[in-house]
């Protein structure tokens, strides 16, 4: 009687650890599905001792031709020709900067973008109405807030999502590509603080 207790005992250790592990792996796989799917149409190219070896070839279709391709929001009217930095940046780092963008953008900033998407250029006087919004609401919480407006435009700069030509704002194709992503991603605007 021992003996068949201890190899059903035995039994349920050996099949509890690779099923633990099978469970989280699914539960991963299952989470990350997209991130797995994109990962795995990249090229994949590695050298080892052997020779080179190389997954996948097919040239995978950039972030901006999808853009296009995709129903866009109503606002993406305008957009400008000159070239960001992050143009050339492979997609996952695009990715990145949009939700680093998101994470720190504030919401009038964010309204300003989205005007910035439908009318073609504006000085920082034309757009001092959300600098002004920015403070009301902020102070409304906090009364001794206070960012300088040429700190809040900056960081549309900054961030690659506007453009500033001859003291003209105008919305770079990357600050496009962030709100084709908040509207793809559903990501409501209103989520933001002030």
């Amino acid at each position: 009687m021992l003996d068949w207790y201890r190899t059903t005992v035995d039994l349920v250790g050996a099949i509890a650890w690779p099923s633990t592990v099978g469970v989280l792996l699914a539960i991963l796989l299952f989470k990350f599905r997209d991130e797995i799917s994109t990962l795995l149409q990249r090229d994949i190219q590695a050298e080892t001792p052997f020779g080179k070896v190389a997954f996948n070839q097919q040239q995978s279709e950039p972030l901006q031709q999808q853009a296009e391709t995709e129903e866009a929001p109503a606002t993406t009217t305008a957009t400008t020709t000159a070239a960001t930095p992050v143009d050339a940046e492979p997609p996952w780092r695009q990715l990145y900067s949009f939700e680093f963008s998101y994470r720190t953008i504030y919401g009038t900033q964010l309204a300003l973008l989205r005007h910035l998407n439908v009318v073609p250029r504006a000085s920082a006087d034309d757009l001092d109405w959300f600098y002004q919004q920015h403070l009301t609401l902020a102070q409304a919480q906090f009364p001794n807030w206070s960012v300088p407006r040429s700190d809040y435009l900056q960081f549309l700069v900054n961030h690659w999502l506007v453009t500033v030509t001859d003291g003209q704002y105008a919305i770079s194709p990357h600050g496009v590509e962030f709100l084709v992503y908040l509207t793809r991603q559903k990501i409501a605007d209103n989520m933001k603080l002030f």
